[in-house]
């Protein structure tokens, strides 16, 4: 069965649409991708037991980089307000190609990390570690491999995927130049 909202296979629309958010660590499944190849990380939800514990201190700005400047196949159909404590909000994902598996992870991860001290499993801090840097050559070839992963209706040709790393490139060039402006303008004051 293919639901209308892209990202959703077989799954229900409740859970399409964000009434369930928890997925057990390095699970196959999880909101946005499903298959042998996907370890889902981080879709904690109350009532639900998760691991505790110290993370090298590197995760947090590897995931936030990862959060804003990585690609994501999906656009998320709103933000989901963290169940543990009400105090947060996020919309985003987050890719992490390792060699053999693809680590997918709600933007929040990074909330629950900081706040709530959620250790997520040490083969995904490790591919969190050694992950490329979002934009480059070689964060886009390590999803390249996940094709199949990413194809939920009609599939994904590499030729589609390679036409959307370049326009995401080109975006994110666009807003960099914008910031670059935007710091170089000289500011009016009073003094």
């Amino acid at each position: 069965m293919q639901n209308a909202r892209a990202g959703c296979r077989a799954f229900d629309a409740a859970e399409c649409y964000g009434e369930r958010m928890h997925y057990p660590d390095l699970a196959t499944e999880c909101q946005v991708a499903r298959g042998a190849r996907v370890r889902a990380v981080g879709w904690l939800a109350e009532g639900h037991v998760f691991t505790r514990g110290d993370v090298d201190a590197k995760v947090i700005p590897a995931l936030a980089q990862l959060r804003d400047e990585g690609w994501v196949h999906v656009a998320a159909a709103g933000p989901h307000e963290c169940e543990l404590c009400r105090g947060a909000r996020e919309a985003r994902n987050i890719l992490v190609p390792a060699p053999d598996v693809l680590y997918v992870a709600p933007a929040m991860v990074i909330h629950y990390i900081n706040d709530h001290a959620y250790r997520p499993p040490p083969e995904f801090v490790a591919a969190v570690l050694a992950c490329p840097a979002p934009l480059t050559d070689e964060y886009f070839a390590g999803l390249r491999r996940f094709l199949d992963v990413f194809s939920t209706g009609d599939p994904m040709t590499a030729d589609d995927f390679d036409r959307w790393a370049r326009e995401h490139r080109e975006l994110h060039a666009h807003l960099a130049a914008e910031r670059k402006a935007e710091a170089g303008r000289k500011r009016f004051t009073w003094d």
